[in-house]
């Protein structure tokens, strides 16, 4: 229920060209496995290098090179299952078989049932993209639709604001009046509302089921809309002018309340993703632009008391008819205690799997160990495998199983879980979870009540 696929590729249903375009980096698909990027600069792979001209068999034979290095970070699992997996490819990828795994990947890619809409069913039976306000979701419509789509998968977009919200980053002026002018209305605080509502209904229609929130501090104050009318005027109006402090928390939280209220009377869940601070290589920015590695965790992030009244609002009843759905994902372990209060404290919350960094074998495995004493399975939302291409899907589904296998054979190895209860776990956490808390049925029935009015 959270990817980066992208529906282009899925829509399109072109050959993935050859084995590093699908597992590396395709910029005309919109492909970026910005995880392997990172970790090939650490190995004296220049991001340069790899995102810039040089032949694509020269970049898979240093990605060969340097994977020995790499199995036993998080991209070794996954990456190791792809090959010989979902490609099927045996063996070990070294700097002495890339010419094996170069020539046979390639000629694999040529099959039919490599191809995007191939793997997509192979995959799921749901996967989500996520995809900005803005977005007419084109590619949506074309592998829904019933005569010339995808049967076997539904392709749904989530509703993804944050470039409306965060008006203190460099742009927010600039994407506010396309996202105006695109739905005619005024340029105050009202109107930006108003937009974004009218943009999330359209998404509703073409089957989303979630609305996703990336904020470094999640900013959920009790809402005040002078001080977010104050805010939204100071940029608005002044484009050289720097949002105040003040006016930047106080904008946050009152849009995000306007989400959650939306989530929460449609009956979607809203996803917030804690704790990343974006695009901070200035080096990568500035070369090669956004989300090509640039990234990381900061060590102190001010979750509850900033997150408190919001989840009072929308998730503190217990009533799940009353509560909205929201699932917090946190990308620093250092944190996990405090997540586990706060689902406890406020029972219409759910926890994101262990996220970016963290979402490895061990990771994952050590999320579930440090939170689970205290968070019963039941409020875990399931596997959000972040994927960017299509040929990890599958296989870091398979991680997180292999993940939360691990993680309830030792209790019950130890005593403090029965066998009979962890199989009843392992089906939540793996499959059962997700399917309850996103209700796809719901999708199903906007996407046919859509087409049929279409």
């Amino acid at each position: 229920m959270h990817t980066h696929l992208s529906p282009r590729e899925i829509a399109e249903n072109k050959p993935l060209g050859n084995i590093w375009k699908a597992m590396v980096f395709d910029p005309d698909a919109g492909n970026c496995d910005h995880y392997i990027a990172q970790l090939m600069a650490g190995e004296d792979v220049p991001f340069a290098f790899t995102y810039g001209d040089a032949p694509d068999e020269q970049k898979w034979n240093e990605f060969a090179r340097v994977f020995p290095d790499l199995r036993s970070t998080q991209i070794g699992p996954w990456t190791q299952l792809e090959l010989n997996q979902t490609i099927g490819i045996e063996g070990l990828l070294s700097g002495t078989t890339k010419a094996k795994f170069w020539n046979d990947g390639n000629r694999r890619l040529e099959q039919p049932d490599m191809l995007p809409r191939a793997l997509a069913a192979d995959a799921f039976r749901i996967v989500a993209t996520t995809d900005d306000p803005d977005s007419d979701l084109k590619y949506h419509e074309q592998i829904n639709d019933p005569k010339t789509g995808l049967d076997e998968c539904l392709v749904i977009p989530t509703f993804r604001p944050d470039t409306a919200t965060q008006i203190h980053k460099p742009g927010w002026r600039e994407h506010v009046n396309k996202l105006l002018e695109q739905t005619g209305k005024d340029a105050t605080l009202d109107g930006l509302v108003a937009a974004l509502k009218q943009r999330f209904e359209y998404f509703i229609e073409h089957g989303c089921l979630a609305s996703d929130h990336g904020l470094t501090i999640p900013y959920g104050l009790e809402p005040n809309k002078n001080m977010a009318i104050q805010a939204f005027n100071e940029v608005h109006l002044h484009p050289d002018k720097q949002v105040s402090e003040k006016h930047k928390v106080e904008f946050i939280s009152y849009m995000m309340d306007q989400f959650c209220s939306w989530a929460r009377d449609a009956k979607t869940v809203a996803q917030i993703h804690i704790g990343v601070e974006r695009n901070e290589n200035s080096h990568i920015m500035d070369n090669f632009g956004a989300n090509r590695g640039g990234d990381y965790a900061p060590h102190s992030v001010k979750i509850a008391d900033n997150l408190k009244h919001l989840l009072s609002r929308y998730a503190g009843t217990g009533d799940r008819e009353k509560d909205g759905k929201i699932v917090l994902y946190c990308a620093n372990p250092s944190f996990y205690g405090t997540m586990a209060g706060l689902l406890r404290t406020f029972p219409g919350t759910s926890t994101g799997n262990a996220w970016w960094w963290w979402d490895s074998l061990e990771g994952m495995e050590q999320q579930h160990d440090a939170m689970a004493p205290s968070v019963s399975y039941g409020r875990w939302s399931g596997m959000a495998c972040d994927a960017r291409k299509l040929v990890s899907a599958k296989t870091r589904h398979e991680t997180h199983a292999r993940a939360v296998c691990n993680h309830l054979g030792k209790r019950v190895e130890a005593g403090t879980l029965h066998y009979d209860d962890a199989k009843i776990a392992v089906a939540k956490l793996c499959y059962g979870n997700a399917k309850t808390l996103f209700d796809p049925r719901k999708a199903e029935k906007r996407l046919n009540k859509y087409t049929l009015a279409k």
